[in-house]
């Protein structure tokens, strides 16, 4: 990476952490996806890529127990990033996978419990997740995933990820 090129990217970092609510603060869901779909767009703009926020999945769907169906996962057999966000939607976690289901399923693994199968918590988290939200890498540029992942722990600075800090 040149010095212009590095310099220029760590404007645009600089840039965005502006605009980013404080942290002491309780984030709601809109202003914490404003922040990633904001951080999204910007590395979608800056190097022409088409990532997009999926749904909300509800890790939660049923109360107490988390809910689980295996061919369900957000992004289930596609490249991407993902976010993990806590019950205040505090964005706990960004990460990447090349297959987001399976990725899910390591993080969240099924348990058998009577006659359901629900989804446990295999990772000590610093809050206890409640959702995923997905951007699915375009098919011709699943590569990108890996940089996209590294860019928005720089910005967003999720309090579970230890690259950003």
């Amino acid at each position: 990476m040149t010095f212009y090129a590095k310099r220029s990217w760590m404007g645009m970092i600089m840039h965005i952490e502006n605009r980013i609510v404080n942290k002491n603060h309780p984030i709601m869901e809109n202003d914490s996806i404003i922040q990633i779909t904001k951080a999204l767009e910007e590395y979608n703009s800056r190097y022409n890529t088409q990532f997009r926020l999926g749904d909300k999945y509800a890790l939660f769907p049923n109360g107490d127990e988390y809910g689980y169906k295996e061919d369900e996962w957000p992004g289930n057999n596609h490249a991407g990033v993902y976010f993990v966000l806590s019950e205040d939607y505090q964005l706990l976690y960004v990460g990447q996978s090349k297959d987001l289901g399976l990725r899910f399923y390591q993080h969240f693994p099924p348990k058998k419990d009577l006659n359901n199968i629900v989804c446990t918590i295999s990772e000590i988290w610093s809050t206890q997740p409640y959702f995923l939200y997905v951007a699915i890498a375009p098919d011709n540029a699943i590569w990108e995933r890996l940089s996209l992942e590294e860019f928005l722990i720089q910005i967003l600075k999720p309090i579970d990820n230890t690259l950003g800090k």
